[in-house]
């Protein structure tokens, strides 16, 4: 069996010092986390809770995303020496502990912070590991900010950047998929933003990872179960490798309309913790082993196809007839391994009453599953 892992994460905006240490490691890990990010790590704050930190998660079997302040890119403007500095005052502090996994060095940098976020990742890369975090692709304003000919020109500006930064993984952070308004349009960018970060991972021999949502927030509705299952499993069968959620801990300040985390601002766990723990430990339990050691080979989209993946026809796939049986939208994807070739099948509806049977015939073999709103099945490859 690969040793290959799938990383399952989340954001952290708790300041150092903010948690029990050992409650919420314990909490993590009943969330089906295998990785973390750290709480913010500050310039005077006290090393030694930060330090107990990393100890409970590798107690629990958790790997760390450190949240430096020092580290951040931002920090390249009082010059590369002082920064450099950092880097390996934080690598002696943070970096050798064996929960360790990433220093992270920003998030979503724009055009203009983007020459700095690439000289901080490389420098970091070079004395430890760095993380960095990409904007997703959208339209206006965004192509103009860039100077892209087109959006889908930015594929080219995130192989360039995770190549110059030597980064070991492409994430970026898209919720679009949760809009309460514009649904299709919310869609298209969904799926437009699977695709080109896997092109442009695969350019540079790389995994990537998306952020999902698990919050609440301005224009995008406080995801169900059905609407956590489903980003789960879109973002596996497009080839994901590593998921980090958006976010679990509601900042201690009101802050716009954010609603209905895993923990409110009182660090009371509230229902999205029971459906995020559910769907995500499902998921590790069943599918993520089998991602993790494939590599994708074609995705379709069965019906109604989304972000230029093309639709579904019987043949597309060798020995692939498929059918739904109330008309869903689906994903198929084809994937190969040294465990052996299988196809990935996701019901890419997100209503509550979207249950459906996928069923048909595949290499000879009849198949059928009744699959709830965003619920996945592997089908195997009988004949190898």
């Amino acid at each position: 069996m690969s040793d290959k892992k799938f990383y399952m994460g989340f954001w952290n905006y708790t300041p150092t010092g903010a948690l029990d240490e050992a409650q919420a490691a314990r909490d993590w890990k009943d969330l089906g986390m295998n990785l973390a990010m750290s709480s913010a790590f500050a310039r005077g704050d006290d090393k030694a809770r930060l330090l107990k930190q990393l100890d409970e998660a590798h107690r629990n079997g958790i790997k760390v995303i450190v949240c430096d302040e020092r580290l951040c890119w931002k920090n390249l403007e009082n010059g590369e020496q002082k920064y450099i500095d950092d880097v390996e005052s934080a690598t002696a502090d943070f970096g050798g502990h064996p929960a360790f996994f990433a220093f992270s060095v920003g998030d979503e940098p724009s055009r203009k912070e983007l020459e700095n976020a690439i000289t901080a990742a490389r420098i970091v890369n070079r004395r430890s590991k760095a993380f960095l975090n990409f904007l997703p692709m959208a339209d206006q304003p965004f192509v103009s900010d860039y100077r892209l000919k087109d959006k889908y020109h930015y594929e080219d500006v995130l192989a360039d950047a995770a190549a110059r930064a030597e980064l070991s993984e492409l994430s970026y952070d898209n919720y679009t998929q949760c809009n309460i308004h514009n649904r299709s349009y919310g869609l298209d960018q969904y799926f437009d933003n699977l695709r080109i970060y896997r092109n442009a991972a695969l350019r540079c021999g790389i995994d990537f990872w998306t952020t999902l949502l698990s919050v609440g927030h301005w224009y995008y509705r406080t995801p169900t179960e059905d609407d956590i299952r489903w980003q789960l499993s879109t973002a596996a069968a497009h080839g994901a490798k590593g998921i980090l959620w958006f976010f679990i801990y509601t900042r201690e300040q009101v802050e716009d309309n954010y609603r209905n985390a895993p923990f409110d601002c009182f660090y009371q766990k509230t229902r999205m913790f029971e459906y995020l723990s559910r769907q995500n430990k499902i998921f590790m339990k069943y599918y993520a082993d089998r991602f993790a050691s494939a590599t994708l080979k074609n995705v379709y989209h069965y019906n109604t196809a989304y972000g230029g993946f093309p639709v579904y026809k019987d043949g597309d796939i060798e020995g692939l007839s498929f059918r739904s049986k109330y008309g869903n939208n689906y994903i198929i994807s084809e994937f190969t391994s040294k465990q052996g070739d299988f196809l990935a099948v996701v019901n890419n509806m997100q209503g509550e009453n979207d249950s459906d049977n996928a069923h048909g015939i595949w290499k000879g073999k009849p198949f059928s599953a009744w699959l709830a709103p965003g619920q996945l099945c592997i089908l195997e490859n009988q004949e190898q």
